[in-house]
């Protein structure tokens, strides 16, 4: 694999982030820094060129995150970063937080908890989930918290999960997925925060627990399976998170670590693109090691795609700071220069197929680079549904697989909602489900009356919200009674494209019934 260093000026600046007033179409770095020294920052990475500290920059210069931090996350707005401490000893100003919220866009400290406990017990932090505006859960090294992000408040430990180190999460069909280092596998209902069910390692190998989640292309949830100490057992279970199904994957290669010694997320990340999934042959504690493999869900092969030490390079892959960009399959990775902990640190961007396009580096320093986090820059798009024709004083499912798509997001992730009923004469309820589709279906109810009524449905992918309305008509329908009317005259059926049928159509789907002079448009 050939590298190839750029040289020029524009690509080797360092451009200082001060009079920057917006941060979009680029990633950010969180560093955990240099402990004993100061609290942790963030850099900024856009067209080749680098912004430094660029939250204490927005923010008169003062290092507002806590020590050694672990994890961040753009939901809407806000930017959410996790430390492990509220402050370093060695940073002179001690106003960081074990909770930051900064505007995404400008940086601006928005609020801070230095105690994720509400009670002051020592909780360290790990990760951050947002449901919504007003809740979100924070894993920490004594269980979950429930937060409100709109008062910035916690009310205390999630406790259907155990009280002790808790990383990675994720949500899912209206569930929220949890990894627990002693218990296994939490499923949780966000709405009351109750157990919907308990995976435990053990069920799948001995002495085996979770190392971390990854939502892949198809909508699965697919969780590593590590041991206690977080190394790989080369296995994955994979989730469905609609029915709950699952199956294990048996790697042919190293499979992904954990690191729940000194814990990081984990180098285990997916393709918002493909249906691939990514992880390294380290431990993620300081480095994760040197290879990136790449799992093609589809075709159940395992490659190694990358090596940082190939042509006699001295680079290593620091934490978790590997990740792929949402919209162009782009790797990026810091890489530590020389041996695992150096103060040289270089961020290396490839292609997809894992061709190395540049090498960015940054001032002599001990970053120690912890997680990059792509700024969310597309707002959903809204494809209009056609009118839907339902049976009346009947339930209907109708898929919402193709309602909204995001540029920079998973389309599986798209959540939906419904937000008003028009006419609840014709419709009397309407909900979304996930229990039999990954993507969602709204299910409607519909009384004795022939009319139309307006569904709105609320679409929200990661904080960026949009609505559009599904018109239900309940307007001669079923093919059974046009079938009914005259069985002299027959009935003919035919596709949206006007291809005639040889007989009654079964399969889901919008179809046009002919029956003498008389046309209709159905669904089944």
């Amino acid at each position: 694999m050939r590298l190839k260093l750029l040289t020029t000026i524009a690509a080797a600046a360092i451009l200082q982030s001060a009079g920057a007033t917006n941060y979009s179409n680029g990633v950010f770095i969180v560093n955990e820094d240099w402990f004993g020294h100061g609290n942790s920052t963030v850099n900024f990475f856009k067209n080749g060129e680098w912004s430094l500290r660029v939250i204490a920059e927005a923010n008169g210069g003062i290092r507002r995150l806590g020590a050694t931090a672990c994890d961040g996350k753009i939901y809407g707005d806000n930017f959410y970063i996790i430390s492990k401490q509220a402050n370093d000893g060695g940073d002179s100003d001690k106003q960081g937080g074990r909770l930051v919220v900064v505007d995404a866009s400008t940086m601006q400290l928005k609020s801070t908890l230095a105690d994720i406990d509400p009670d002051g017990a020592k909780a360290d932090g790990r990760s951050i989930v947002v449901v919504n505006e007003e809740k979100a859960y924070v894993s920490t090294s004594k269980g979950v918290y429930v937060y409100n992000p709109s008062t910035n408040t916690v009310s205390g430990l999630l406790d259907i999960v155990d009280a002790s180190q808790t990383g990675s999460m994720l949500k899912a069909c209206g569930k929220v997925f949890i990894v627990n280092q002693s218990k296994g596998l939490y499923m949780v209902n966000p709405d009351d925060d109750s157990l919907i069910r308990l995976f435990q390692g053990t069920d799948i190998i001995d002495k085996g627990t979770f190392g971390s989640l990854v939502r892949s292309k198809d909508g699965f949830v697919n969780a590593s399976v590590v041991n206690s100490s977080g190394t790989s057992f080369n296995k994955i279970l994979r989730i469905n998170p609609a029915t709950l199904d699952s199956y294990v994957i048996d790697l042919d290669s190293k499979g992904p670590n954990a690191a729940w010694g000194a814990w990081t997320p984990t180098t285990f990340f997916g393709s918002a693109r493909s249906n691939t999934l990514y992880w390294t042959n380290g431990s993620s504690v300081g480095t994760s090691g040197y290879f990136v493999y790449r799992y093609d869900i589809d075709t159940n092969t395992a490659t190694e795609l990358i090596n940082v030490q190939a042509d006699g390079a001295k680079n290593y892959i620091y934490g978790a700071a590997i990740r792929m960009s949402p919209v162009d399959e782009s790797f990026y990775i810091c890489q530590t220069i020389g041996g695992p902990y150096t103060n040289k640190v270089s961020l290396y961007v490839y292609d997809k197929d894992g061709t190395n396009t540049g090498i960015y580096p940054l001032p002599d320093y001990y970053w120690f680079p912890g997680v990059p986090v792509f700024t969310d820059d597309a707002a959903p798009v809204i494809n209009e549904m056609p009118k839907q024709f339902v049976a009346k004083n009947a339930t209907t499912r109708i898929p919402l697989a193709d309602i909204a798509a995001d540029a920079d997001n998973l389309t599986c992730e798209i959540e939906k909602s419904v937000t008003s009923v028009s006419n609840a004469a014709v419709v009397s309820s309407a909900t979304i489900d996930y229990s039999e589709d990954l993507l969602g279906e709204l299910v409607v109810t519909t009384t004795a009356a022939e009319g139309e009524a307006e569904v709105t449905i609320g679409i929200n992918s990661n904080g960026k919200t949009a609505s559009t309305v599904v018109k239900i008509s309940t307007a001669d329908t079923g093919i059974d009674d046009i079938e009914s009317t005259d069985i002299d005259t027959p009935v003919e059926y035919f596709d949206l494209n006007g291809r005639r049928l040889t007989e009654k159509p079964a399969a889901r789907g919008i179809y046009i019934i002919r029956h003498g002079s008389s046309s209709k448009k159905i669904v089944i």
